[in-house]
């Protein structure tokens, strides 16, 4: 094809710049930002800001990731806007469209985003959940077992400055999960990707029977340096997510436990206002997910931890963690 090139339309200003949801963001004004586009766009040749947005996940991503730089990107009718800031953050501007050239929305591209990052994964559609029972309040799933015994134990703590051990974790962000960020869970956000693909399963879940009610991520990964590691306590991998309804929420909290157990999560334990929902050991950042027929269990196999390159023997079998 003939030879493409790029236009900065923003680059270096002196001021700041409306950003995401109009909140006014000074990256232009430091250096940290470009508005970029095709010079001759084109649908048909894939000149467009979405393949601009795939080839920096694809390609730029990976080389700031190891030097713990993160991208923002937004993506728009006629730019795309690219930052470097301390979290990966994603959003669609109006009249943002994906490849096919039909509209797209922020979850949507967040989703794109996450494939791209991850060649083989499979985002996964609202499982059928017919048959199903609720945990019961101070009860688990499996019963009478620990979220370590059915899932287990943490290996060590993954911490921000672990290189490609921190860069395999995944921000979760969506319209309709709240994210309860505050100084007594530090990393509230960040997870595995198992546990990122089935909170996203699990959100579809509860907009589809509460279309008005929205969950409320309480904790997730434990990041905080200062606190003695506990091998029983899966969020210093970021294994256990504590969820509950947000505020103004009408959701029910038996059926939700039960969503959980459908939606594929390891091990599930019902609190007076929560759940704790805890996933299996995972080798890596991700290979492909499978889904077995009972009760639309979900499965993912990955491979061995980056930060834990010792424990390979551990993680061979991708089924040990789930018999």
């Amino acid at each position: 094809g003939s030879r493409a090139f790029l236009s900065i339309t923003t680059g270096f200003t002196t001021g700041a710049v409306s950003g995401e949801d109009g909140v006014l963001e000074d990256l232009h004004a430091a250096g940290l930002a470009l508005d970029v586009n095709f010079k001759t766009p084109s649908q048909a040749d894939k000149r467009t800001p979405f393949q601009l947005a795939k080839k920096v996940i694809t390609v730029c991503a990976p080389l700031l990731a190891e030097d713990s730089v993160a991208l923002g990107l937004g993506l728009y009718s006629d730019h795309l806007h690219v930052d470097f800031r301390p979290t990966s953050l994603e959003w669609v501007g109006a009249g943002a469209v994906n490849a096919e050239g039909t509209a797209i929305s922020t979850d949507e591209f967040i989703d794109q985003v996450f494939l791209w990052r991850n060649p083989g994964a499979q985002l996964l559609g609202s499982p059928d959940c017919t048959g199903l029972e609720e945990v019961a309040l101070g009860k688990t799933m499996p019963p009478d077992e620990t979220a370590a015994e059915a899932c287990g134990e943490a290996d060590a703590q993954v911490t921000r400055d672990a290189g490609l051990g921190f860069e395999r974790m995944v921000k979760f962000r969506s319209n309709n999960v709240v994210i309860n960020v505050n100084e007594t869970a530090i990393g509230t956000g960040f997870m595995t990707p198992r546990a990122w693909v089935l909170l996203r399963v699990l959100a579809k879940l509860v907009e589809k029977e509460w279309p008005d009610t929205k969950l409320e991520l309480l904790a997730s990964w434990n990041a905080n340096p200062d606190e003695v590691f506990d091998a029983l306590n899966l969020q210093f991998e970021g294994r256990t997510l504590k969820v509950k309804f947000a505020v103004g929420g009408s959701g029910d909290l038996g059926k939700l436990s039960m969503f959980a157990v459908c939606g594929g999560f390891n091990h599930v334990a019902r609190f007076g206002d929560h759940l704790m929902l805890s996933v299996s050991k995972q080798k890596g950042r991700l290979s492909r997910m499978a889904v077995f027929p009972s009760a639309s269990t979900l499965f993912l196999e990955v491979d061995v931890p980056h930060h834990l390159p010792d424990l390979a023997e551990i993680y061979s079998d991708p089924h040990a963690a789930v018999e």
